[in-house]
């Protein structure tokens, strides 16, 4: 696919859903993020087992100055049809969707 000029890797990002403990989640493929993202609220809801970070560090994403700090990570499997995988993560309070996946 061509990139028209001035098109960036960021514009390309990918809506689907994925299967976690048999819930449906929203499921969100950003090529041009370098950080896999489970949300809070997914890990919570599911009680999913975290652990701390190895290297803990600060993100920026919305406005200078607002800070999260990423002090938490936990391995979720999850499946996109027959397809099953089992991903670090490093989580985070995001709304956009449960599951944020970078690129490889």
């Amino acid at each position: 696919m061509r990139r028209s000029k001035g098109e960036s890797q960021r514009e390309h990002i990918f809506h689907s859903r994925c299967t976690i403990q048999g819930k449906v989640c929203s499921l969100i493929i950003d090529g041009g993020s370098y950080t896999n993202v489970a949300s809070v609220h997914l890990i919570k809801k599911l009680k999913l087992p975290t652990f701390q970070h190895l290297r803990p560090y600060s993100l920026q994403w919305v406005e200078k100055g607002n800070e999260v700090h990423m002090t938490k990570q936990a391995v979720v499997a999850y499946s996109v049809g027959n397809f099953k995988y089992e991903v670090l993560y490093d989580v985070l309070p995001i709304d956009s969707c449960h599951v944020l996946l970078a690129r490889p």
